[in-house]
């Protein structure tokens, strides 16, 4: 919480995905993140390594998939603490760096859902679509998350995509 009042995050991603069908796929993606306070203090590093199997039961919309997925967070604390960074620390929280950052973890799970290609296809009609997952966090235990949202196009070729997603058992 005290990231999301008080600090920034550049991100870097890529994410390699290979049809190996026209129903099945694997994906693979790597992430950067660099944590600054709002007064530029670096406060640290993540990589995350993402890997993901799916399976298309329906392929043509409303598609339905099954996917199974794991992910592994590497977090690197700075020696900074910022002022501004440090004010807005409860008492009962580490002090340093530290203090900032999730440890690290690993998570995996499996997930199901419809419609899911919209998020990255053209579609004219605005369509919703749905996602629930079940996992386990190597920090927090088990959890669950889901994503709903809507696709469609407000002009001509353009794709506009709002979503609403929310996990529990997850860190930071």
């Amino acid at each position: 919480a005290i990231l999301r009042v008080g600090a920034m995050k550049t991100t870097f991603e890529n994410t390699l995905t290979w049809n190996l069908s026209n129903r099945e796929y694997l994906r693979a993606g790597l992430a950067w993140n660099r944590y600054f306070s709002q007064s530029g203090a670096e406060l640290g590093r993540g990589t995350f390594y993402n890997l993901e199997a799916g399976h298309r039961f329906r392929i043509e919309y409303p598609d339905l998939n099954v996917r199974i997925f794991q992910t592994r967070a590497n977090f690197a604390a700075t020696a900074t603490d910022d002022p501004l960074m440090a004010s807005l620390r409860p008492a009962a929280l580490n002090t340093g760096s530290d203090a900032y950052l999730s440890s690290s973890y690993t998570q995996w799970g499996i997930a199901g859902g419809w419609g899911q290609t919209l998020q990255q296809r053209y579609t004219r009609a605005w369509r919703p679509f749905f996602d629930i997952s079940l996992f386990h966090n190597s920090l927090t235990g088990s959890g669950r998350g889901v994503r709903l949202g809507v696709a469609g196009s407000v002009a001509g070729q353009d794709h506009l995509v709002f979503h609403f997603r929310q996990f529990t058992g997850t860190p930071g």
